[in-house]
């Protein structure tokens, strides 16, 4: 993953410090940058180049059918407004990375020029790159020697930069992410390797595919601001987990925390007592549904195992019993009967936290010494709802 990222700057450096761009080549510290045609105005760093060729020091070697860069400066700040490019294969020492499309607008780097050209350095500073804007990557491809491989149909990412009254030397985003269709394939030599290839037989699959996304979300109010993330999980099509947080943070807090910003007097332990002092937890959920993994899960379990489904359920609410039913007795009596229901008839379980007003995040603590008190406090409820 270094390798990609040094990789993908590799471009900005041949764009930024070469006086003349045609077909040719340019050597760019340890790396020589072979292009068959195009060229690319080296005062608006606007253009395209084909047949891109990267060639490393160290032996490495990646490729690009072509790159296509439209973009904005105003000397300290380079806006891209579009950087495309298409087919690219970056090799590594064991494995490769490959991607047939990345579209990426809006990613604005800050500096100028100086900066850029310290990305291959120990100088060089992350927090100058705004990661911002809409990005898309298709067909992504990762393989290494020993067989382990990840494929992923489609990334997509919307980042919006956010400021708010309270705090506003604090860079904000809310935005989405989403990777559709991830394939995962584990090495041939690990040792659960045997048990993967059975599962898939079992249930007569050659892999299964999962897709993830990740909202995010800012709400300004008059006395504080809130953050909501959500995060959806969905296994193949045959089973869901979806997670809900909110959480918010007074203005005095923020602005504390502003005023600290850039103090050398501020070290990082500081900085995190203010903000866990003030943290406040507004609301959770996480609700699982089934649509078949569990049916799937427990078949492969028999077959192994030779125990019947309800042998299973039991020794999973008897592990319940041991841990969370000695830990918090009153939430486990709340809590066990929907569980036991799901795992036994699939359907949705639905675990919620929905206090009447804002928990400061301090009072956890006291949850830790009377765990069954949170159940009051948070407004824990657990519910189970069968498959229609």
């Amino acid at each position: 993953m270094q390798h990609f990222f040094r990789l993908f700057f590799v471009f900005f450096m041949v764009i930024v410090t070469s006086p003349v761009l045609a077909s040719g080549n340019v050597r760019i510290g340890e790396a020589v940058i072979n292009f068959q045609s195009g060229s690319i105005d080296p005062e608006t760093l606007n253009g395209e180049i084909s047949g891109i060729t990267i060639n490393m020091a160290d032996g490495r070697t990646s490729y690009a059918d072509r790159l296509t860069i439209y973009s904005t400066s105003d000397g300290d700040t380079l806006t891209l407004d579009q950087l495309t490019i298409i087919n690219m294969i970056m090799e590594d020492y064991d494995g490769s990375l490959a991607m047939s499309q990345l579209d990426w607008r809006g990613l604005v780097i800050t500096g100028g020029a100086d900066n850029i050209g310290v990305i291959f350095s120990e100088d060089f500073n992350p927090e100058n790159i705004a990661v911002t804007g809409e990005v898309i990557i298709k067909g992504v491809g990762f393989g290494n020697n020993n067989g382990e491989s990840v494929s992923i149909d489609e990334i997509l990412v919307n980042s919006i930069p956010v400021s708010v009254d309270a705090m506003p030397d604090v860079p904000l985003q809310e935005g989405e992410i989403q990777i559709n269709n991830l394939v995962f394939v584990p090495a041939a030599d690990v040792d659960y390797r045997p048990e993967y290839d059975a599962f898939l037989r079992q249930i007569g699959r050659e892999a299964i595919s999962s897709s993830l996304t990740i909202r995010g979300q800012i709400d300004e109010r008059p006395d504080r601001v809130n953050s909501s993330s959500d995060v959806l999980l969905d296994v193949d099509g045959m089973g869901q987990v979806s997670l809900e947080l909110d959480i918010g943070m007074p203005n005095a807090t923020l602005q504390l925390l502003n005023s600290m910003v850039g103090l050398q007097s501020a070290n990082q332990e500081e900085y995190m007592t203010v903000l866990l002092t003030g943290l406040l937890f507004n609301q959770s959920s996480i609700v699982l549904r089934d649509n078949g993994l569990l049916d799937v899960i427990m078949l492969y379990q028999q077959s192994q195992t030779g125990m019947s489904k309800d042998s299973m359920v039991n020794i999973i609410m008897d592990q319940l019993a041991m841990t969370l039913g000695l830990y918090a007795p009153q939430t486990y009596a709340m809590a066990s009967r929907p569980i036991r229901s799901f795992l036994q008839d699939g359907g949705t379980l639905s675990i919620e936290m929905r206090p009447a007003s804002p928990v400061p995040a301090t009072s956890f603590l006291g949850f830790a010494a009377v765990p069954d008190m949170a159940m009051s406090v948070l407004g824990i409820d657990v519910r189970h709802q069968p498959s229609n």
